[in-house]
């Protein structure tokens, strides 16, 4: 059985020079996972607000402010 294998691309918005990090993950991760994986490739501690948009529906804390939000 083989299982799928997702690249993204996770960066910071409104942030130039672009901040970037690609990352691989595997298909059956949940966004919890995803959010570990993130904190790790961008050298967070957990400290960084951000959130997911999937198909147009909001999960996560996005800044108030409406800076540096990771979308993804």
């Amino acid at each position: 059985m083989s299982r799928q294998i997702f690249q993204l691309m996770v960066s910071l918005a409104g942030v130039r020079p672009r901040v970037w990090r690609r990352v691989l993950v595997p298909g059956g991760y949940t966004l919890d996972r995803l959010h570990r994986v993130i904190q790790h490739a961008m050298g967070w501690r957990d400290c960084h607000l951000h959130s997911f948009d999937v198909d147009g529906r909001q999960y996560g804390e996005p800044d108030p402010g409406g800076e540096l939000v990771l979308r993804d």
